[in-house]
């Protein structure tokens, strides 16, 4: 699998580190999280969601190099020589040929979250049946929890859909009679 290692930011994701080390991701995520817990870090600094190849989120880790190495310290020899390499490998000045290959994929990943945007802005504004927790916040004034909307929808097979937000990317945007069912509004 071709990943990007290091990001913009400096810091590598837990999917990476899985790919580099063999680790599976979610025993990868369990190690750094045990790691943030014990260096009493705010777990959630480090969190993001991602969609899966399924169009599902999932979760994710990205550590600063820091966290990463801290995390590498604990693995085994050879384990930790492949994940320090990836992050000095990281720090490396591309060629002009490298830098113009990884502006065409940027281009190209932008244009994918363009079209994505697009479209769910378009279905966002022509449904008049689906609210998220921001809008009816907004709204009402008041604070709505997404597990008992989310348990709602599923419990009575009802599609959450996907709606575009500035701050967050997509969020979750639940369909009318749940919100009527679980909270009384009437969208």
């Amino acid at each position: 699998m071709q990943v990007t290692i290091i990001e913009k930011d400096g810091t590598i994701g837990s999917r990476d580190i899985a790919d580099i080390t063999g680790k599976q991701h979610q025993h990868v995520k369990r190690d750094i999280k045990e790691m943030l817990l014990k260096l009493k870090l705010d777990v959630s600094n480090f969190g993001r969601t991602y969609l899966d190849t399924s169009n599902r989120e999932q979760k994710e880790f990205r550590l600063p190099e820091r966290e990463a190495l801290i995390l590498a310290s604990g693995y085994d020899v050879v384990l930790r020589a492949r994940l320090i390499d990836k992050l000095q490998e990281g720090k490396k000045p591309l060629t002009p040929l490298e830098m113009a290959k990884h502006q065409v994929k940027l281009l190209e990943a932008l244009e994918v979250k363009e079209a994505e945007v697009k479209q769910l802005t378009v279905t966002l504004d022509k449904a008049e049946e689906w609210s998220t927790i921001k809008k009816q916040e907004m709204i009402h004034k008041e604070s709505y929890k997404y597990a008992e909307l989310r348990r709602y929808s599923n419990d009575n097979n009802i599609e959450i859909k996907k709606a575009f937000d500035q701050n967050y990317g997509t969020v979750n945007s639940y369909h009318a009679n749940v919100w009527l069912e679980v909270y009384g509004i009437i969208l």
